[in-house]
C-alpha cells in the first residue's frame, strides 16, 4: 500500500512540473497565438519581418522567452491601438535579437506595456524606432513596481508620446536598467510634450546604468519630483548631448564609476541633488551650458580640461567627507586660467588636481587665483603651488 501511495505521488508531481517547449513562427497570427497560451516555459522564435495586427497580451502564469532572430516587428499603421507586448499582472519576459517599429497605443507603452510587479529583459543589439503612446512611453512603460534591464547596443529613435516619457515612462516603484556591457547604447530624436526627452522618471522611479561601455542621452531625461533617482555605475562613459533636454529632472543623480560627459547641460534644476563621489569624473570642458546647482563632489573630480579658458558658475557645493578634485586649463601666453565662481558653498577640501596648458607660453610663473565667491570654509590644497614652464622658440 505505501509503495502504491509513492507511485501515485510521484505521477502527481511529474504531471504538475512545467514543461519547456519551443515554437517557430513566421505569421503575426501564429506568433500571438503562441504568446496568448504559454502558460508555462516557452521559447519563441520568429522566422521572419511581422507585422501586428493586435496587442500580444502575456499570460499571467507565462515565462516566456522570443528569439527575434534580428528579424522586425512593426505595428500595423492602419491600427491606432496595436501596442505590442501587454504584461500586466507579474509577468516575465525575454526578447533577445529584436527590433520593434512604429507601434501605437492610445494609452501606454507604444512597444511594451509592462506593469503590476511585472519583468522585462531585453537582450543585446535590441532597436526600438518610432514608436509612439498617447499616455506615457511611446516605446516603453515601466509601471508600478517593474522592472525593465535593457543589453548593451540598444537604440531608442525617434519615440514619442504626448505625455511624459519620449522611449522610456517609469512609474512610482520602478527600475530601468541600462546594462551597457562594452557596448553602446544612444537614444536619439525622442519627444514628449516638453520636446526632447529620452526617459521621464515618475515618483519613486529609478534609472540605473551599469556595465563597462557607454550609454549616449540625445534629448535629455526629466522626473515628477525630488524622489526620482539616477544611479550611473557605469565604468564607461555617460554623454549628455547638447541637444538633450535634462532642466526637468529633480530628482538625485550619483555617480559612483566611470565619466559623465557634459555637451549640453548638467542636471541643473534648482531640486536636483548630484552627488559625484568612488573618484569618478564629471567633464564639463565642452558643455554649452557651464552652470552647476548643488553639487557634491567626494573624493571625484571636476575636469575643465579641454574646453579652452572658460568660466563656470558652481552654486551649493560641497565635498562631503573627502576632496573635491578640479582639472583645469590654464593660458601661459595670458597668465590666467579657468575660474569657478562658486555661491552657497560648505566646508571641506578643493584640490587642484591636474594642470592643462592651452598656449605655449614664455617662461613664467602662473599664480592660480582660479576661485572665488562664498569658499572660506575650504582648505585648499594643490598638486603644484605653481607651473613653471619652459622657453619656446620661435
Amino acid at each position: 500500500m505505501n509503495k502504491l501511495l509513492g507511485l501515485l505521488s510521484l505521477v502527481v508531481l511529474w504531471g504538475n512540473a512545467a514543461i519547456a517547449d519551443t515554437v517557430d513562427v513566421n505569421t503575426f497570427n501564429a506568433l500571438n497565438t503562441a504568446v496568448g497560451e504559454a502558460a508555462s516555459p516557452r521559447t519563441i522564435n520568429i522566422l521572419d519581418n511581422l507585422t501586428s495586427t493586435a496587442n500580444m497580451n502575456v499570460q499571467s502564469a507565462a515565462d516566456l522567452t522570443i528569439n527575434g532572430n534580428n528579424f522586425t516587428l512593426s505595428g500595423y499603421t492602419g491600427y491606432s491601438n496595436a501596442s505590442g507586448f501587454r504584461l500586466i499582472n507579474g509577468n516575465t519576459l525575454t526578447l533577445e535579437n529584436i527590433n520593434m517599429d512604429s507601434f501605437k497605443s492610445s494609452n501606454k507603452g507604444g512597444a511594451i506595456y509592462n506593469d503590476n510587479s511585472s519583468s522585462v529583459t531585453i537582450g543585446n543589439n535590441a532597436s526600438f524606432t518610432s514608436n509612439t503612446s498617447a499616455n506615457g512611453g511611446g516605446a516603453i512603460y515601466n509601471g508600478n513596481s517593474s522592472s525593465v534591464t535593457i543589453g548593451n547596443n540598444a537604440s531608442f529613435t525617434s519615440n514619442t508620446s504626448t505625455n511624459g516619457g519620449g522611449a522610456i515612462y517609469g512609474s512610482t516603484g520602478s527600475t530601468t536598467t541600462l546594462n551597457t556591457g562594452s557596448g553602446l547604447t544612444t537614444f536619439s530624436g525622442n519627444t514628449d510634450y516638453r520636446g526632447p526627452n529620452d526617459i521621464y522618471l515618475y515618483d519613486t522611479a529609478k534609472l540605473n546604468i551599469s556595465g563597462t561601455g557607454e550609454v549616449l542621452f540625445g534629448s535629455g531625461i526629466a522626473s515628477s519630483n525630488t524622489n526620482a533617482v539616477i544611479n550611473q555605475n557605469s565604468t564607461g562613459n555617460m554623454t549628455l548631448e547638447s541637444t538633450a533636454n535634462n532642466a526637468n529632472f529633480q530628482g538625485t543623480f550619483t555617480q559612483t564609476a566611470g565619466k559623465t560627459t557634459v555637451l549640453g547641460s548638467f542636471f541643473n534644476n534648482t531640486s536636483a541633488n548630484n552627488i559625484i563621489t568612488n573618484n569618478s569624473i564629471l567633464d564639463m570642458s565642452q558643455a554649452a551650458d557651464r552652470t552647476i546647482n548643488r553639487i557634491t563632489i567626494d573624493n571625484a573630480a571636476l575636469s575643465a580640461i579641454g574646453g579652452g579658458i572658460q568660466a563656470y558658475t558652481i552654486n551649493n557645493l560641497s565635498s562631503g567627507s573627502g576632496t573635491a578634485n578640479f582639472d583645469v586649463d590654464i593660458d601661459g601666453l595670458a597668465g590666467t586660467s579657468d575660474t569657478f565662481a562658486i555661491t552657497n558653498a560648505g566646508s571641506g577640501t578643493l584640490n587642484i588636481a591636474n594642470f592643462h596648458l592651452v598656449n605655449a607660453p614664455t617662461a613664467e610663473s602662473i599664480p592660480l587665483t582660479i576661485f572665488s565667491g562664498n569658499i572660506s570654509g575650504y582648505t585648499f590644497t594643490t598638486s603644484k603651488t605653481e607651473v613653471t614652464t619652459p622657453v619656446y622658440n620661435y
